[in-house]
């Protein structure tokens, strides 16, 4: 997924009521939700070590506990005010595991058992259909759940 995605992935979580957990929880959703996109640092390197590195170790399990807890100290030394550390860790380790969820979406996966296994893991389903089965599983829990009530459509 794009960076603008997982952007507003964290913001919209924040808002969904996350945000009640700790003060400066939209920033810290925020950056949890790029995070594993450190790796774009790589670059730096030249291409070929950009291809090799991104969704790297960055995108995998061990860095799941890792990465919450650099997003929550760095929006607490920019801010300088005190933070819920349990309720502030919590969500930004939310925030983490939602770009990983995301990226699980994509054509090329996610290496989430990386360094034990480079073997990349997808949502399923082959190219053309991964998107669309993760559309209908992301419309219809909500529905199915009740949180939202179809309009009925009248033709006349």
């Amino acid at each position: 997924m794009d960076n603008i995605t997982h952007s507003l992935t964290g913001i919209l979580l924040a808002r969904a009521g996350l945000d009640r957990f700790t003060p400066h929880a939209a920033w810290i959703l925020f950056l949890a939700a790029n995070a594993p996109d450190a790796d774009v640092v790589s670059a730096f390197g030249g291409s070929l070590n950009y291809l090799h590195y991104h969704r790297h170790l960055t995108h995998s399990l061990v860095a799941l506990p890792l990465l919450p807890l650099v997003c929550v100290l760095a929006v607490r030394l920019v801010s300088r005010q005190p933070v819920n550390w349990a309720g502030a860790y919590m969500i930004a380790l939310i925030g983490v595991a939602s770009h990983l969820v995301l990226d699980l979406t994509n054509v090329y996966g996610v290496r989430l058992l990386l360094p034990f296994s480079e073997r990349a893991l997808f949502n399923g389903a082959p190219d053309a259909n991964r998107t669309r089965r993760f559309d209908a599983i992301a419309i219809n829990i909500p529905l199915d759940a009740g949180l939202f009530e179809p309009t009925p459509v009248t033709v006349k």
